[in-house]
C-alpha cells in the first residue's frame, strides 16, 4: 500500500476507523474500503490501497465490453484498453488508497455507460433501468467529477428516457436501484453524531 498521493492518509484512516472524511465524504467509497480493512491482509494502508486496484481491475475487465458495443472492432477495444490501462495517471492511481475514489469513479461511469446502451437498444430492460438508478445515485454522492458526469450521461439515454411518458412503469423499474444506490449516504449521519477523531462536518 502507498501514500502515493495527497489524500491517502486520510483516506486509510476513514476507510479502516469507519470516519468521514472531506466533503462530500465519499460514502461509497468508505464503505467499501470498510469491506477490504476487514480482510486478514498485511496493513490497512495495503487493503485500502487494493480495493483501489480491484475497482481499477473491474474498470479496465468492463471497457472493451463498452467499446464493442459503440462500435469499437475487437482489435480496436483491445489495443484502447491496454493503452488505457497501461496510461500513467490510471496505473498511479490503481496503486494508491486515494486514487480508489477515482478508479471507483471510472467504474461507475462504465457501468452507467452500459446501462445507457443497453436500453438506447431496448427501454424495456427492467435489470438494466434497476442498474442505472443505482449507478447514478452512487455516482451524485461520490465526487464533483461524478456528480456533474451523472447527469450528463442521462443526455445520451434520451432515446430511452424519451419514451417514459407513454411508459411510465419503466420509471418505476429504477426506483429500487436509486434506493439501494442512497443507503451509503446513511453512514454519514449515523457516524456524525458520534464522538470521531475525523468527522468533517460535525452536526455540531
Amino acid at each position: 500500500g502507498t501514500f502515493n498521493i495527497n489524500d491517502s492518509g486520510e483516506t486509510i484512516a476513514v476507510g479502516f476507523n469507519l470516519w468521514i472524511g472531506h466533503s462530500p465524504g465519499y460514502p461509497f467509497h468508505t464503505a467499501l474500503s470498510r469491506m477490504f480493512c476487514a480482510l486478514p491482509l498485511a496493513s490497512p494502508m495495503f487493503r485500502v490501497t487494493l480495493a483501489s486496484a480491484v475497482f481499477a481491475a473491474l474498470a479496465v475487465s468492463l471497457l472493451p465490453r463498452l467499446l464493442n458495443r459503440y462500435g469499437f472492432s475487437p482489435l480496436a477495444s483491445g489495443c484502447t484498453t491496454v493503452l488505457f490501462a497501461l496510461s500513467e495517471n490510471f496505473w498511479f492511481q490503481a496503486g494508491g488508497a486515494k486514487g480508489g475514489i477515482y478508479t471507483l469513479g471510472i467504474l461507475l461511469m462504465i457501468l452507467m455507460l452500459l446501462c445507457v446502451e443497453k436500453l438506447a437498444q431496448d427501454p424495456s430492460r427492467p435489470l438494466a433501468w434497476m442498474t442505472l438508478g443505482f449507478s447514478v445515485s452512487l455516482m451524485l454522492q461520490h465526487h464533483w467529477q461524478s456528480m456533474a458526469f451523472g447527469p450528463g450521461v442521462l443526455i445520451l439515454a434520451w432515446p430511452a428516457l424519451a419514451a417514459l411518458p407513454k411508459n411510465p412503469q419503466r420509471l418505476v423499474w429504477a426506483l429500487p436501484g436509486v434506493a439501494l444506490g442512497l443507503t451509503p449516504i446513511l453512514i454519514m449521519p449515523l457516524r456524525a453524531i458520534q464522538p470521531l477523531i475525523l468527522n468533517w462536518g460535525e452536526p455540531s
